[in-house]
């Protein structure tokens, strides 16, 4: 009898908080999350979902005291409210799904250069933080290739690993990001063939097919910046390395842009003379 009304109180605030999200499509319900009902007062809705998960669970590997098993009738009902049973799977499917969407609206786009705080809206699940999920992504597959654990995320499968590169995944951001410049380099030479010298404004940019427009303006400008306090051996936020530079002198950087107007307007006028 205790039993019975337990599963009722439970099925009672599924339905209320089902009522308080009308476009949550799943119970995707956090484990501290509670509800409170009127003449009952508060139910751990969270802890609830989450022990008949793990009975669900049990039941399915046939680990499980028969007396506590879940009946046919109470599967059948929170699978139509619901109910994710199977957490981890679910949470893979949602993050391919958002991957998806994330690619749909940037049809111009390679590869998953998304920021951080990118978020993608998923109809009956809600708001997803895809850019925090290719953060840890990334952060387990590189644990992963150093022997380690990334924080107490599970390794990725050989199956998620091709299915990330597939759709276009950066394992190593920073490498990416300085062959994409390097790249906007080159292009940038390519359609100024005139000039001897990365001489290229602040305000200047490059589009490169399949990743977008690229501040190479930017850039160039923070690189000959951080270059600056580098020779001065002062604290940078990150050295440039010497294949760096030497990249960059050998493509026509101008380290020292000042000089370098100073040169060029002394040749200007020897002109004039």
């Amino acid at each position: 009898m205790i039993k019975k009304q337990k599963e009722e109180i439970v099925k009672h605030a599924v339905l209320k908080w089902q009522g308080e999200h009308p476009d949550k499509k799943y119970l995707d319900i956090k484990y501290r999350e509670t509800i409170v009902l009127k003449g009952i007062g508060k139910v751990n809705i969270g802890r609830e979902i989450s022990s008949l998960r793990n009975i669900y669970k049990s039941q399915q590997e046939g680990t499980n005291n028969t007396e506590n098993n879940l009946s046919k009738e109470a599967i059948s009902w929170y699978t139509k409210q619901g109910m994710i049973w199977d957490y981890e799977a679910w949470q893979e499917k949602v993050y391919r799904h958002a991957v998806l969407k994330w690619q749909a609206l940037h049809p111009e786009k390679k590869y998953l250069d998304i920021k951080k705080k990118e978020q993608i809206e998923l109809e009956g699940i809600g708001l997803i933080n895809l850019g925090v999920l290719i953060s840890v992504r990334r952060g387990i597959y590189n644990a992963m290739q150093q022997g380690q654990k990334y924080q107490t995320c599970k390794d990725l499968t050989e199956e998620q690993i091709s299915w990330d590169e597939d759709h276009g995944m950066i394992w190593n951001y920073e490498a990416w990001q300085e062959k994409v410049y390097q790249n906007a380099v080159l292009e940038w030479k390519a359609i100024h063939p005139d000039r001897t010298n990365l001489d290229i404004s602040h305000k200047e940019t490059i589009n490169l097919d399949g990743i977008g427009t690229i501040n190479i303006g930017q850039k160039i400008c923070l690189l000959r910046y951080t270059y600056k306090v580098q020779i001065r051996g002062e604290r940078n936020f990150k050295n440039l390395t010497e294949e760096q530079i030497a990249w960059y002198t050998e493509q026509g950087m101008i380290w020292d842009y000042k000089k370098y107007q100073e040169e060029r307007k002394g040749k200007i006028y020897q002109k004039k003379l």
